[in-house]
Order: C-alpha cells, then structure tokens, then sequence
C-alpha cells in the first residue's frame, strides 16, 4: 500500500496543493476528504455497490475508495445525526492517520 500511496502521490502532484501544504499533506487531505463522503454515505443509507461504482472513477484514488468502503460498510449505521456524525469523525480520523503513517515525510 506504500507503493501505491507513493505512486498516488505522484499522480496528484499535478494538482495544485496550498502553499503551506507538501504533497503528501495534499494527498492525505484528499483521503480524508474521500473518507467523510464515504462514511457520509454510508451514514445515509446509500447502497455500497453504488459507492463501488462511484470509486471506478476515481482514477488515482480507486484502490483506496474501494478499500475505504469495504471498511466503512464494516461499521455500523447509525439513526441519530449526533452518533452519525461521530461516526464520520472516527473514521476520518483513521483514514488521515493511516495516510500520514505511510506517507513521505517532508524533508
């Protein structure tokens, strides 16, 4: 996952990153970004072989979407907006601290 976390980097690294930011920072934002629509989603009911589909067009990011799916499906739904919401949170979390354990630091 670190290759493909690297090679990931180095596709987005055409995209514009704030000034501040190094572009494993970008990349790690963007995943994290990716991970509260699909915990969002899954939050909401939608089906996860609509968020399956959603992820084949995720060019750089499609290994990472289907990953983040299958996990987040793996979690319980919740029925009030506050537990929905922390459930978001959590996972965010995860996702950006995965990515920031993996990603090259800034030198």
């Amino acid at each position: 996952m670190r290759l493909f976390l690297t090679a990931a980097v180095a596709c987005l690294a055409t995209l514009p990153a704030k000034a501040d930011q190094t572009q494993s920072d970008y990349v790690c934002e963007q995943i994290g970004q990716l991970a509260q629509s699909t915990m969002r989603a899954r939050q909401d009911g939608f089906r996860m072989s609509d968020q399956m589909k959603v992820a084949e067009s995720l060019n750089h990011l499609r290994e990472i979407a289907r990953d983040q799916i299958i996990k987040a499906y793996a979690e319980p739904q919740y029925t009030t907006e506050k537990a929905k919401l922390d459930a978001i949170r959590r996972f965010v979390n995860s996702q950006e601290q995965w990515c920031f354990s993996i990603a090259p630091a800034a030198k």
